[in-house]
């Protein structure tokens, strides 16, 4: 029997709005993600109710992440990937390669790309983003999903970030990228690197957007067994993310397929199982000690909000300007600026996103937040738990 992790309801969750989230999409749904031996990975299981809801969440523009290129966050992440994309072009002049991203969003990496001569930049993106991007980068961008009839010409280098997670159907996804390059042509791609935080038991990493959930060798797995050639991983700023590329060649070799260690990826996923639970226990325990207690969660962890029970409404914040007096989808309140705390402080403050544990602590000693309120990481707890089991 296939092993399985299945969490019965939690936040559906597809960014922050401006508004509370639109009628047409579900509040909270259902989660199950298995081992898949054949794919060598981490996937959702298929629900036609979430694919149904996911369609429209991207159709009328909705997006888990600040655009690239936008807010403090955004800014960096836009930086760090285009760093990683100059890398994988291996110093070829720009004026001889042609350009596809997959779910542009905005526009923002094409935009670079344009502003360094490159042969010709072509984007598609299928929520309103890609209105956005035309009008303010002036870049050609399809609005349409991937693959799309209304990409004519074969292309030098594809690459998206972010996107492999959201695909169904990814063998056939990757081989419409590998039948649209040119020969020598090289795919890029940056996912989240979802090894650590399994270990780490980090139920952070789960969403219904994403049906995949990569490590570096289940990715390299996949792009060898499409055909790309000559595969490589570039460093990435945050330990949160693979960014990876490959060769499509006109000679596949043997020895360049990649081999799956199934049972070590199976052995990680429930590891994954066994310390989310317990997180979930110890996270638990805090918030029924501490019933009267004001609360504070500083970052989003959408699916923690659907398997934890609170006696009182808590409170979010975010250090993304981006997202100040915005709603995450499927929980009430506005998102506040940490700044509010020093005014409004709470008692209890969960910091939740792991990668950023210590600059968060920093950031809020230096702007002087109350000694008094409690400070939880989520990372020291997830850490002690995983090392218990």
């Amino acid at each position: 029997m296939t092993e399985q992790l299945l969490l019965k309801k939690i936040p559906f969750d597809v960014g922050a709005y401006n508004q509370k989230i639109d009628a047409r999409i579900p509040r909270h749904l259902s989660f199950t993600c298995i081992y898949d031996k054949k794919s060598g990975r981490v996937k959702q299981i298929d629900n036609p109710q979430i694919r149904r809801a996911l369609n429209t969440a991207y159709r009328v523009g909705c997006y888990g992440s600040t655009p690239l290129g936008e807010g403090t966050f955004g800014q960096q992440w836009a930086d760090d990937i285009f760093s990683a994309i100059m890398k994988a072009t291996e110093n070829n002049d720009l004026k001889d390669i042609s350009f596809l991203e997959i779910g542009c969003a905005n526009g923002y990496l094409c935009y670079l790309l344009k502003k360094r001569r490159a042969k010709r930049v072509l984007g598609i993106e299928p929520g309103d983003k890609a209105l956005v991007g035309r009008r303010k980068f002036k870049i050609n961008i399809i609005r349409d999903f991937f693959p799309s009839k209304k990409v004519k010409e074969k292309q030098d280098f594809i690459f998206s970030h972010n996107v492999l997670e959201h695909i169904e159907d990814l063998l056939d996804f990757l081989e419409n990228i590998y039948n649209l390059l040119n020969y020598g042509g090289t795919v890029f791609v940056a996912v989240p690197d979802c090894k650590r935080k399994m270990e780490l038991g980090d139920i952070s990493i789960l969403s219904h957007e994403h049906y995949n959930y990569f490590t570096a060798d289940s990715l390299r797995f996949i792009l060898g067994k499409v055909g790309f050639s000559k595969i490589k991983t570039i460093p990435a700023r945050y330990n949160s993310a693979i960014y990876m590329y490959g060769k499509k060649l006109k000679k596949i070799k043997e020895k360049n397929v990649v081999k799956i260690n199934n049972q070590k990826s199976a052995s990680l996923f429930s590891k994954f199982k066994k310390v989310l639970h317990k997180n979930i226990k110890v996270l638990q325990g805090i918030i029924d000690e501490n019933k009267d207690k004001k609360i504070g969660f500083y970052g989003c962890t959408s699916p923690l909000f659907g398997v934890l029970k609170f006696y009182q409404r808590f409170r979010l914040f975010d250090g993304d300007r981006e997202k100040h007096g915005k709603y995450y989808s499927g929980l009430n309140g506005k998102i506040e600026n940490p700044e509010n705390l020093l005014k409004s402080p709470v008692d209890i403050l969960f910091i939740t996103p792991i990668d950023h544990d210590k600059t968060i602590r920093k950031y809020l000693k230096k702007i002087g937040v109350s000694k008094k309120i409690r400070i939880v990481s989520l990372k020291d707890i997830y850490y002690l738990n995983s090392k218990n089991i």
